[in-house]
């Protein structure tokens, strides 16, 4: 009882799965993020304004990373000092 049966099951088995494989691998293609460059850096912050800082996190579900860098951003691009 292996012959037919056996074959034509791993065959029925096989061939969608490699597709879905496939499939899988040219989206994966098409699906690239780009990454930033980070660098690590060290910056004495007062307690108080850490303290804001992780409320607005909490409320934005965001990283404390994340709301600094976006501060940073916002700070320098609406700064009126020349670069």
């Amino acid at each position: 009882m292996s012959s037919a049966y056996g074959t034509s099951i791993k065959v029925f088995i096989f061939v969608p799965f490699a597709l879905i494989m496939l499939l899988g691998v040219i989206a994966m293609k098409k699906f690239d993020i780009e990454r930033e460059e980070y660098i690590n850096k060290t910056f004495k912050i007062p307690v108080k304004l850490v303290d804001r800082m992780n409320i607005i996190c909490d409320k934005k579900n965001v990283s404390l990373n994340k709301l600094v860098v976006k501060s940073i951003e916002y700070a320098l691009d609406n700064s009126e000092m020349e670069e």
